[in-house]
Formats: C-alpha cells, sequence, structure tokens
C-alpha cells in the first residue's frame, strides 16, 4: 500500500512530451506522520509526482524530491509538510536570462511558512542542493505561487495571513 498526497496540486509543466504534476503532502503526513505510531517514510516534506500525456490516463512516478538533511542546518524537520508546491526553471538573469541547469521548488510547510529548494533533475526527480526559508518567525507568509513570463521572469506572489495572533505586533 502507497499512501499517496493528494492536496494543492501544483503548475504543470512539460518535458519530454509528457505532462507533469506534484501534489502535497500534508494529508498524508497528519495520518501516517506524525505521533506516537508515525512511520519515518510519511515524515518531513515531499510531495508526488504524476506524469500523463492524457489528463484521464495519469500514471504515479513517485516520490518527487527526498529531504537528504531533514532536521539539519535548517533544512525541513520531521513536522513540516510541503503543500502549494511550484516548480520552476532557472535564469542567469532577472530577465531574459538564459537557463542554468537548475530549477526551484517553492512550497508551504503550514507551521514554519514558506520555503524553497534549488536543485536539479534527474530521472524525474528534484534533487535538492540549497534550502531556504522565505520566513523565520512563523508562516504567516504563506500558500506561494509561481510562474515564469514570457522574458523568463520567476512572478511569485503568496498569502500575507492575519488571522495569526500577535503576528504584527513585532512592528507596532
Amino acid at each position: 500500500i502507497i499512501h499517496v498526497g493528494s492536496a494543492d496540486p501544483s503548475n504543470i509543466w512539460k518535458a519530454n512530451g509528457k505532462y507533469y504534476i506534484q501534489t502535497g503532502n500534508k494529508p498524508v503526513l497528519d495520518r501516517f506522520g506524525r505521533g506516537d505510531n508515525a512511520d519515518p517514510k510519511y515524515m518531513g516534506d515531499w510531495t508526488d509526482l504524476f506524469r500523463f500525456e492524457d489528463i484521464k490516463k495519469r500514471e504515479y512516478v513517485g516520490r518527487f524530491y527526498d529531504n537528504q538533511k531533514m532536521g539539519v542546518d535548517d533544512y525541513p524537520d520531521a513536522t513540516e509538510d510541503d503543500m502549494c508546491p511550484s516548480f520552476l526553471p532557472l535564469y542567469d538573469a532577472e530577465e531574459n536570462g538564459k537557463f542554468t541547469g537548475k530549477y526551484l521548488q517553492i512550497f508551504i510547510s503550514h507551521n514554519k511558512g514558506c520555503q524553497y529548494y534549488i536543485g536539479e533533475m534527474n530521472c524525474e526527480k528534484l534533487v535538492p542542493e540549497q534550502h531556504g526559508r522565505m520566513t523565520w518567525k512563523d508562516s504567516a507568509y504563506f500558500a506561494p505561487e509561481a510562474l515564469v513570463d514570457g522574458k523568463n521572469r520567476q512572478i511569485v506572489w503568496t498569502w500575507l495571513r492575519d488571522d495569526l495572533p500577535d503576528a504584527f505586533n513585532r512592528f507596532g
């Protein structure tokens, strides 16, 4: 039995004549990766990858990436999920740049906010080389979405939650 993430699918991309989409893992993490009986293979951040030529014939590929540094050097820990994932190529200039061979995975962890991985692709799998956080205090910076425009510019937008107790007191 494989428990597959099924929430917040990301942007769809096309490579080698096939379409791909990732789904977030929070429902599976909540059910199987937390608590006293948690299964280690369901802990932490990850997404599931699906491939298709026709939307009616989806094929499960597997996990899109592995967090090899879970909880080390400010990488996501076992409590963090990966939802609202956006996966896009990185370019070498702010505008009209050339593809660097690297990719950006932006996502939200519900308990620790927006984050990203930068890495390369290997056999339909992202190999993270760097991780960064876009918020350090709470999860108020939330639910990223991203796209690349016709000039190869990354455009990202997110929610800014104002429903967290004392989220903005440090500014007052």
